[in-house]
């Protein structure tokens, strides 16, 4: 199932925004674009950040953080600098 334009444009127009959505549970795994509105943890998430729910019967947990970006990029490659110096 595909996105296009105008159906980020459709959604903008109701208020929501589009969202490539990983879900599973005990019956079904699936990714799929689907429309968020603005009280969805996931309508905040811009640029090259991600985000992760996990729900269960008593609570449910949002985690959030860059994915990539120069700065991402730049902090692993010093970690495994470091990882390599402190292993040699």
């Amino acid at each position: 199932e595909g996105i296009s334009m105008q159906n980020i444009e459709e959604a903008k127009k109701r208020g929501l925004k589009m969202r490539l959505i990983a879900y599973a549970d005990d019956k079904e795994i699936k990714v799929s674009p689907m429309e968020v509105n603005k009280d969805d943890p996931f309508f905040s998430i811009d640029g090259v950040d991600n985000s992760l729910e996990v729900t269960n019967e008593v609570q449910s947990v949002t985690i959030r953080g860059p994915g990539a970006g120069s700065e991402t990029a730049a902090y692993a490659a010093i970690s495994d600098l470091f990882l390599f110096k402190v292993m040699k």
